[in-house]
């Protein structure tokens, strides 16, 4: 039952009980009234007025258990309509005492279609008539100009009979039109939850992404040094020294990313540090430690990037520079950021070994190869793009190109975590 349908049901249910509070005051007073014609004399002695009480309270009675408590008769739907037929005599009788008990008639036709499904409705309202036409005529001899006289009852009846179908199909609308928006919002409940574990997948596979891209380069780069300083224990202590400093700075480096990683979840832009300055200190870095040499250079007007493009650009520079120094064997790396009307590009090229492109993001023997193909997916998830150019003796050119359609400084959700 829809909200509507309640809030109705509550306002006939008000409305018959006060209607009978008031038609048992006149019977109780014996207010005078003519219509239908009075069966015993005016005024009424008190045993008949306590008995006009009695049959008011009995139909109250029933009007409780039957109607406002209809839905203990749901599966016992004849018991319900043969209760309907007690209330029309037991209305009919009243009326013998009093006149104004004939009004709790009409009241009949609405509550049936109410509490009853509409084929015991109908039957119900259908009869009532031929109650209250007896009860007109009586006790004149029967007569059809008589019954011609109250034939519009039978009008008012076929009426009330129109016009409940017509709410019936009304609630039967309104009853389907609930069980949707009830399906509708299970499915929206799914579709939420569907929503949070692609959330949870992809959130994952950007920890994974960030720990590739950081503390992992980061440890690779503590144990190569390691291993340095381990085979010039014996020859050359002070190159020990220097594999020992540089692998505690980078130490140092990787723990404050992993602070930042945990702690940073809402960066301000004015705390983080310009992108080209930031990929100007890696390169410096990366030369330093690698011994190669390395330069930084920037096309076009910088301006400021949306949060996710930089962190991806950084990533895109760590992950190249990294793949450099373990595979190329490079004599030279150039690092060039472009800026461009709608869109940022970012070269990361050496003149190293090359290797055949479509080997880029196919896993290496040791587990290797996560980080491009991760570069690749981060580059789409923004709109861009992520190319290896590169052939065997002819060094190796990573492009990643991202639209800048997002505006900068965003403060959404998905911005605060990429950035983190």
């Amino acid at each position: 039952m829809t909200p509507d349908v309640m809030r109705w049901v509550l306002f006939w249910n008000i409305l018959s009980f006060v209607t009978l509070l008031v038609i048992t005051y006149l019977a109780v007073a014996d207010v005078r009234l003519d219509w239908p014609r009075r069966i015993l004399p005016w005024p009424l002695s008190w045993p008949l007025r306590l008995a006009c009480l009695a049959g008011s309270l009995v139909w109250g009675a029933w009007y409780w258990l039957f109607v406002v408590r209809y839905d203990l008769w749901m599966k016992r739907i004849h018991w319900k309509a043969f209760s309907f037929i007690f209330a029309n005599v037991l209305s009919i009788a009243l009326s013998f005492l009093h006149p104004a008990y004939f009004m709790m008639m009409f009241g009949l036709y609405s509550i049936a279609f109410g509490v009853m499904p509409r084929r015991y409705a109908v039957a119900v309202v259908a009869t009532t008539p031929f109650f209250m036409v007896a009860r007109l005529i009586y006790p004149d001899r029967f007569t059809w100009a008589g019954v011609l006289d109250d034939f519009w009852l039978f009008g008012y009846g076929a009426a009330v009979i129109l016009l409940g179908l017509w709410m019936h199909a009304l609630i039967k609308q309104g009853q389907e039109r609930q069980r949707m928006i009830d399906q509708l919002q299970e499915t929206r409940g799914e579709l939420a939850q569907r929503e949070r574990q692609a959330g949870i997948l992809e959130e994952r596979q950007r920890l994974a992404s960030a720990i590739h891209d950081t503390l992992a380069q980061d440890l690779t780069s503590i144990v190569m040094h390691l291993e340095a300083a381990e085979q010039s224990l014996e020859g050359d202590p002070q190159a020990v020294q220097q594999h020992i400093d540089q692998a505690r700075r980078t130490a140092r480096d990787g723990l404050t990313e992993a602070r930042s990683f945990v702690w940073a979840l809402r960066p301000e832009m004015a705390q983080r540090e310009p992108l080209p300055r930031a990929l100007e200190r890696i390169t410096a870095a990366w030369s330093a430690e690698s011994g190669v040499p390395a330069e930084f250079a920037t096309v076009g007007e910088t301006r400021l990037l949306p949060p996710p493009v930089e962190v991806t650009l950084l990533r895109a520079a760590q992950e190249g520079l990294a793949n450099v120094r373990k595979h190329a064997r490079a004599g030279r790396v150039n690092l060039t950021l472009t800026y461009m009307e709608d869109e940022v590009l970012l070269d990361v090229q050496d003149d190293g070994t090359g290797f055949e492109a479509q080997r880029a993001y196919q896993p290496d023997e040791h587990g290797g190869g996560y980080g491009l193909l991760s570069l690749r997916e981060r580059a789409r998830e923004l709109g861009g793009s992520f190319q290896v150019e590169s052939e065997p003796g002819q060094g190796t050119t990573l492009v990643i190109q991202l639209p800048l359609g997002r505006p900068s400084g965003g403060n959404d959700a998905e911005s605060q975590k990429e950035a983190a």
